[in-house]
């Protein structure tokens, strides 16, 4: 029982030794912070399973992280990017994607839009979230870009596949939130 309690508090130390030799590294307090989280789950599942007695990972301590700031787009900057008249598919599809969340649609209310959910010719959208659904109005720019989308450019970025799924990346496959940034 000493040995194993001196074996976790030297373990201890050369975890905190790691963690130490990632900050002097330079590395940033989001990878520090999620390699001590790594670090926990690993121990957490070798004690669960029977391999460890003791979590030498518990009294690590993980830096604050710094949340970076929001950009908010100005109005001039959204102005610019909405005179863009591009004709490329991605650009009709961007383009009626920036309309939908100036109108305050989530990205991951637009990755989950269904065709089956916009209904132009009475103006409106039904939104999936979490919880609930909601329904969005759809303003004349809005339903003009989604127009010119679904007319003109989502069939060729679908390559041949078959979604329900409005907005599509360029393989004919769901976007991610990623991708809609």
């Amino acid at each position: 029982m000493i040995v194993g309690t001196i074996v976790m508090t030297v373990f201890g130390c050369i975890l905190n030794a790691y963690v130490l030799y990632l900050e002097e590294s330079g590395m940033s307090t989001a990878t520090i912070s999620r390699t001590i989280a790594t670090l926990r789950r690993f121990f957490d599942y070798q004690c669960k399973h029977g391999s460890c007695n003791q979590d030498p990972s518990e009294l690590l301590k993980a830096p604050k992280v710094e949340r970076k700031p929001t950009h908010v787009v100005t109005e001039e900057e959204l102005q610019q990017i909405l005179s863009i008249e591009g004709k490329s598919m991605k650009q009709l599809r961007d383009r009626a994607m920036v309309l939908a969340m100036c109108q305050g649609i989530r990205a991951t209310e637009l990755i989950h839009l269904r065709v089956s959910d916009v209904n132009l010719d009475l103006g409106y959208m039904v939104l999936q979230g979490e919880r609930a659904s909601r329904t969005v109005a759809i303003s004349s720019r809005l339903e003009e870009a989604l127009r010119a989308y679904l007319s003109d450019a989502r069939e060729t970025l679908l390559k041949g596949h078959e979604t329900d799924v409005v907005f599509v990346n360029c393989n004919g496959g769901s976007l991610s939130r990623q991708g809609v940034w």
